[in-house]
């Protein structure tokens, strides 16, 4: 099977991403956020107050794109056929998982919101919550990803499981980041 088509999967997944996003903090402003207080709904500092806006558009997230599928499309002209260390498979896993590990998360929070909006009696009080504990939340969830990823990359030792290895490990370690610098701000250890 010829697996340089699926490359052209990752534009269509970064702007899905985008939209499920703002489907979700819309969602949520129902009932959700009226018991569970948090800062910002977006994890991403980069696209905070783009989400925090809900624009329907974001140039600079479409800019993203532009570039993205420029990059694929050089990646599909240059995928070499014999490639023996199959890189690109690799490199192909990690950003397939990462977007749809991101996917899988925000139709999860939507269907949260749904159920909530139509049982709003589910939950009672209020939780306040930090931005920080949102982003460690966030980066421990990605455990229930990365272990039978990584497992299964082990026992079946394919590229693509190496590379969907890989990216999970570097959301992980980009949702560090981003609790590392939140934690600066204020002032906690992470």
């Amino acid at each position: 099977m010829d697996h340089r088509y699926f490359v052209f999967l990752i534009p269509p997944l970064m702007l899905l991403d985008y939209f499920l996003t703002v489907a979700g903090a819309k969602l949520g402003e129902k009932t959700y956020r009226l018991h569970f207080k948090f800062p910002d709904y977006e994890l991403n500092p980069i696209f905070r107050r783009h989400i925090a806006q809900k624009r329907k558009v974001s140039i600079l997230h479409l800019a993203m794109v532009l570039v993205m599928t420029a990059a694929c499309a050089l990646w599909f002209i240059n995928w070499p056929i014999d490639d023996s260390f199959l890189m690109d498979e690799m490199l192909l896993g990690a950003m397939i998982t990462v977007f749809m590990t991101v996917t899988g998360g925000h139709l999860a929070n939507l269907l949260t919101f749904r159920f909530l909006n139509r049982h709003p009696d589910a939950v009672s009080g209020e939780v306040m919550m930090s931005q920080l504990y949102i982003l460690k939340l966030s980066r421990y969830r990605l455990l229930a990803v990365l272990l039978p990823i990584g497992a299964s990359a082990i026992f079946a030792r394919l590229p693509f499981l190496y590379g969907a290895s890989a990216g999970v490990v570097m959301l992980f370690l980009i949702h560090w980041l981003w609790a590392w610098r939140e934690a600066r701000k204020s002032r906690v250890k992470v």
